[in-house]
């Protein structure tokens, strides 16, 4: 693991949910709640999780149970995993806060966790899905049993998908309409930084996230190149391997986001966060590839 980078930047999705309100308002929304006072959530998310280069989630309690959310446009069989090292994380700082010891004799009692990501890839994908860690174990015969799970729920946010969700949350509702805006612009042969420009300024006229597009514009212009799906354009670019040639589509993926990098006049530092964060690679390894 690479060490912590104290700069890392805020996606979008976190940057809409830091508020309390509008966090209760998501988490009704998912589970047809209906909480009215946001200081009945108690936001915990990590600030410094090791494998964290953009922060792109928000985890809180409510109600005796640990919710983690995060936002990913982009298809990765390692969430499961990346989710159980982040909840663990989650606890170890839960009983330092509450002065509580796994040593002790007395069971501890914890908010059960639930892990969700919000999935608005330009891949197809049912309304709600499942990753388990189970799934990467090696040789695990039929009639084994781990000692452990993990489960990640998927929810696919894109426009005709879960509809009764998007409908009882106004801002995550235009978060996917921003984004659909960003995706047809681009689709049309406009560059990226033309159709996110273009995208808020007719968000501001339709009234989609129109008083938080105006006081944050230049956070949200800096954030949107990472919620860029890089599949698309590896796609137009590129066919980069089937399936079964992982380490062929991998090498092909990686040279792909890297003509993205160029594309975009991303800078030297930024391009080795962004290949580090969407391949697990390390510092070094990133480097090599630059070069």
């Amino acid at each position: 693991m690479a060490k912590v980078n104290r700069k890392v930047k805020d996606r979008l999705f976190r940057i809409l949910f830091r508020e309390k309100k509008d966090l209760l308002s998501l988490y009704n929304a998912v589970n047809g709640t209906t909480y009215d006072d946001p200081e009945t959530l108690e936001i915990n998310t990590l600030e410094d999780a090791v494998f964290v280069r953009m922060k792109n989630d928000v985890s809180f309690i409510i109600s005796d149970e640990m919710h983690v959310y995060e936002h990913q446009s982009t298809m990765n069989r390692n969430i499961p995993l990346r989710g159980l090292l982040y909840v663990t994380d989650l606890y170890r700082g839960y009983l330092e806060q509450q002065g509580l010891s796994v040593h002790q004799s007395q069971q501890i009692h914890l908010p059960c966790p639930h892990f969700i990501v919000f999935y608005n890839g330009v891949q197809n994908a049912e309304d709600r899905f499942t990753m388990k860690l189970s799934e990467a174990f090696s040789e695990i015969k039929e009639q084994d049993e781990s000692c452990l799970e993990f489960t990640v729920t998927f929810i696919n946010i894109n426009l005709g998908h879960n509809q009764e969700i998007l409908e009882k949350c106004q801002r995550l509702n235009e978060y996917s309409l921003f984004i659909a805006k960003i995706r047809e612009k681009v689709n049309e042969g406009m560059s990226f930084n033309a159709a996110v420009e273009k995208a808020v300024d007719e968000c501001i006229q339709e009234d989609i996230l129109a008083d938080f597009l105006r006081k944050n514009r230049g956070e949200v212009q800096s954030a949107m190149w990472y919620e860029f799906d890089e599949e698309k354009f590896i796609k137009n670019e590129k066919e980069y391997g089937r399936q079964e040639g992982r380490r062929e589509g991998r090498e092909e993926g990686i040279r792909a986001s890297l003509l993205l990098c160029q594309k975009f006049n991303v800078s030297e530092e930024e391009t080795k966060k962004h290949l580090m964060e969407q391949f697990f690679l390390t510092c070094e390894e990133a480097e090599k590839y630059m070069k």
